[in-house]
C-alpha cells in the first residue's frame, strides 16, 4: 500500500513550520492584498518579497527581526535602493 501523505509534516523543526506560516500568509497579501496597495516599495526587492527571502534563508526569529527592521525603514525620511537579505553568516 502506498502511504498516505497527511497535510501536516510533524518531522519539520517548530521554526520551519513557523516560516511555513509566515510564507502562507505573506503570498496570501501578495495575491490579494498587494495587488491594490503594493507597488510603492522604496526599496528593490519589495518589502512583501525581502520577507519570503528572510523566511526561507534564516530562522523565524533571525527573518522576522530582519523584516521588522527592513519594515521600519521604509518611510520618506528612510533609504531607498537595492536592499537584500543578508546571507546566513552576515546579519546587518
Amino acid at each position: 500500500m502506498k502511504s498516505i501523505k497527511r497535510w501536516t509534516d510533524f518531522s519539520k523543526k517548530p521554526s520551519e513550520l513557523a516560516n511555513s506560516a509566515a510564507i502562507l500568509a505573506i503570498k496570501t497579501y501578495q495575491a490579494t492584498l498587494g495587488l491594490y496597495v503594493g507597488g510603492n516599495c522604496r526599496f528593490y526587492p519589495s518589502c512583501s518579497h525581502y520577507a519570503v527571502d528572510a523566511y526561507k534563508n534564516h530562522t523565524f526569529v533571525e527573518a522576522t527581526q530582519f523584516v521588522v527592521k527592513r519594515l521600519s525603514s521604509c518611510h520618506p525620511l528612510g533609504s531607498h535602493g537595492y536592499d537584500p537579505v543578508p546571507g546566513k553568516g552576515n546579519k546587518k
